[in-house]
């Protein structure tokens, strides 16, 4: 017999449309939570960004205006991104969604590099009202001085 593979946990809200208008908090890592993308030493931060860095960086500031996506507020940090997106009214340049944002941005860098560096999946949340929304911006804008302290810290 097979092993018994433990149950994902369901991190999507039921019945919630993430093609809605709305803001989006997001972040996705690096495999293996390996620091790429920032240079050496990573015990302060002083953005000095590697070369991975450096096009991962870029390559979110391109994501503002397509699949009318507006880039809110985003952080690099050595081994994952944190973004705020907000999703606007659907139009011409067609369904914009979650998936689709992380999708570019690691297909992006993938393509770049040559090789993949990302970790399946992302983690998301909607974010609720103004108090979340500036909650959530003053974490991403703090995190790379709390580096130390991050979930994601890896000496």
């Amino acid at each position: 017999m097979g092993e018994k593979r433990p149950q994902r946990r369901a991190n999507r809200l039921p019945s919630f449309d993430y093609t809605s208008p709305n803001y989006y908090f997001i972040t996705f890592c690096v495999e293996n939570g390996d620091c790429l993308l920032w240079r050496e030493p990573l015990e302060t931060w002083n953005h000095r960004l590697s070369p991975y860095g450096l096009l991962v960086e870029r390559t979110i500031l391109s994501i503002d205006g397509i699949l009318n996506v507006r880039l809110q507020h985003y952080t690099v940090m050595p081994n994952h991104i944190h973004m705020i997106v907000q999703l606007a009214e659907q139009g011409e340049a067609g369904m914009a969604n979650l998936s689709n944002i992380v999708r570019y941005v690691k297909s992006t860098v993938t393509k770049s590099i040559g090789r993949s560096i990302w970790q399946k999946s992302y983690y998301d949340h909607v974010i609720r009202d103004e108090k979340d929304y500036f909650r959530i911006w003053e974490y991403i804008e703090n995190n790379p001085a709390k580096w130390k302290e991050d979930r994601y810290y890896r000496p």
